[in-house]
């Protein structure tokens, strides 16, 4: 066959209307009619007022070029279970199109359509096991499933016609909704207040002769509302069209005529930017302290993904209105971009991205893939990253497969520490991989890496600093592409109760590893009868002996059982201490019992 029919035929049957297990989202069970109503008309009877009680609040960001820099590049990933309430078929133009995570913070809304069906649809999913506030953090770390109570929980059915619900804003508890057919355009508004219960603000933005691929919504310093319409797929120039609301009441709503056009060669380019704004398949804004506006475009460089797959980035600009006349065309400048990694299925630019900001000043990207997975939807967090720490549970660790910071990477929170099994990085797919390495840790805690599984072999100490600490290449060390295990640990140590002994068969920290904690007793009178790693007998085996107890705390290794003969005492400084090579003390191949000197 000629190969240039490949790509034609590739495409050919990937629209094909037959059911796939891998596909396009579909209504599987439409909840809250009563939010539906009204979607195609706007009438003043029954109309439902908002303006007492909706939250437009705007979430400020202190510097946001800065703290875009600093948002991790590859991602936690999550899922949640679809809940029988999704259905999936086959096309490249029917698939998940936005996502944003809610301001009450458990909950994520996702958007799409069905150009066979026809129609466009909200999925709204709540992450139970998830905190409301800060990092949602991988929910799939134990078996790659979900928690049970993550899980979409209403599916809305918006418009039969507009079958096309592109990428969404939210701002407050107002959920911002783009909808556009082959060659028109709506956009409509939700009360998110109740997540669950979705409630459709009566006044709408029509848009009859142009298409609304994505939006962005925020309040301005006078109080009213801005909304960008992205278009770049209808018979126009690619442009944003702006819209000022009639009043500070978002109840008024908005005109439908824009007030002004920009058109995209109009773009401005600073920091040695590329004066580019390319094909977005999402724009938010975002805010900073000092009232200056970004807008922050989420796009992937093939228009064929993911058959053909292309890099996902975010490009930042600013928009600058002339002495603050919002009814003027504004100035867009490109000030910032940033390659992201969506892999494993878990996110692609070109389906559902979405801009994340917290009350607190946190800045983080949420992505979703095109179509479920069996019965989950994946999604990708990439995280935020705060500047200093005081207590543990916040601590993480980030090691990458390549030097710089580069390449697929695993994160370890200390809090999800216990979640996967970090005593063989094989079990997890990282064994020997690990070449640089960023974290953030009290300063009374560190992280152990070793060289083997099972916590064997050389150590590397990573000290906790209270502040983000990186190695960009651990090979300078000696330690790179050598990390087959890892832990936590507190640096020193005052209480008995967290002492432990590791006794290694062979000098060096190589062979059977026995582990001897003070919750255990620490009191082993005779090595015959113990067994180790699956082995009967450490009689006379120990070669070398890496330890941690509190100042003045001693461990004694006797040459003979019941604690008779010679000895050795291991004296506890706080620190973790090591001798690799009990010949070094005449004692290698002697320990037969062992016991704290209490």
């Amino acid at each position: 066959m000629d190969k240039k029919w490949l790509i034609p035929l590739i495409f050919f049957i990937f629209f094909v209307g037959c059911r796939l297990e891998l596909s396009l989202p579909q209504i599987g069970v439409v909840e809250n009619e009563k939010a539906l109503a009204g979607v195609l008309s706007d009438t003043s009877s029954g109309r439902v007022v908002f303006s007492e009680t909706i939250d437009t609040t705007v979430n400020y960001i202190d510097s946001v070029e800065t703290q875009f820099s600093q948002i991790r590049t590859y991602a936690d990933h999550l899922s949640v279970w679809e809940n029988g309430m999704v259905e999936n078929y086959t096309g490249l133009n029917s698939h998940f199109q936005g996502i944003q995570r809610l301001k009450s913070g458990q909950f994520i809304v996702l958007s799409g359509g069905d150009v066979n069906i026809p129609s466009s649809n909200l999925f709204i999913a709540r992450l139970g096991s998830r905190s409301p506030q800060g990092r949602y953090r991988s929910n799939i770390l134990q078996n790659n499933m979900p928690d049970s109570d993550d899980k979409i929980v209403a599916v809305l059915s918006i418009d039969d016609q507009m079958w096309h619900a592109g990428g969404i804003s939210v701002l407050g508890d107002v959920l911002a909704v783009p909808l556009e057919d082959s060659d028109s355009g709506k956009i409509i508004f939700y009360d998110v207040t109740n997540p669950e219960n979705p409630v459709l603000f009566d006044h709408y933005i029509d848009r009859p002769t142009s298409k609304s691929g994505a939006i962005a919504l925020t309040k301005l310093s006078n109080g009213r509302f801005l909304l960008a319409a992205w278009s770049d797929s209808d018979q126009l120039e690619n442009r944003i069209d702006f819209y000022l609301s009639n009043s500070t009441d978002f109840d008024r709503g908005f005109s439908n005529d824009s007030y002004s056009t920009w058109f995209h060669t109009e773009v401005q380019a600073a920091n040695i930017q590329d004066a580019n704004f390319s094909n977005f398949q999402t724009i938010n804004f975002i805010n900073q302290s000092d009232g200056k506006l970004f807008l922050a475009g989420l796009h992937n460089t093939s228009d064929a993904a993911p058959i053909i797959n292309g890099s996902d980035w975010v490009d930042l600009y600013t928009v600058d209105f002339i002495n603050d006349d919002y009814q003027t065309i504004p100035v867009i400048t490109k000030v910032a971009n940033k390659q992201f990694f969506c892999v494993d299925n878990h996110g692609n630019f070109d389906a559902a991205g979405g801009i994340y900001t917290d009350s607190l000043g946190s800045l983080g990207v949420y992505s979703a893939y095109f179509w479920k997975e069996d019965d989950q939807i994946q999604f990708s967090e990439f995280r935020w990253v705060d500047d200093t720490i005081t207590i543990i549970d916040d601590g993480w660790i980030e090691l990458y497969r390549d030097k710089n910071f580069r390449n697929s990477n695993i994160i370890i929170d200390y809090v999800d520490r216990n979640h996967r099994d970090y005593s063989d990085y094989n079990t997890i797919s990282f064994g020997d991989r690990a070449s640089s390495a960023k974290w953030l840790l009290p300063v009374d805690y560190q992280y152990l890496l070793f060289e083997h599984s099972n916590f064997k072999g050389k150590m590397k100490q990573l000290l906790g600093t209270g502040v983000v600490t990186e190695i960009d290449d651990l090979g300078d060390f000696y330690f790179g592409d050598i990390t087959s295990s890892s832990h936590y640990c507190r640096i020193v140590i005052d209480d008995i109760s967290e002492s432990w002994i590791d006794l290694f068969e062979h000098d060096t920290f190589e062979g059977r590893r026995l582990s001897i904690t003070a919750g255990s007793g620490g009191i082993l009178g005779n090595y015959d009868n113990i067994s180790v790693e699956g082995s009967s007998g450490f009689n006379d085996k120990v070669s070398s002996v890496r330890y941690q107890l509190p100042e003045g705390v001693v461990y004694k290794l006797y040459q003979h059982s019941n604690y008779e003969g010679s000895y050795i005492t291991l004296t506890g400084n706080g620190e973790v201490e090591e001798i690799s090579n009990l010949r070094d003390l005449s004692f290698s191949d002697k320990t037969s019992s062992s016991k704290f000197n209490l």
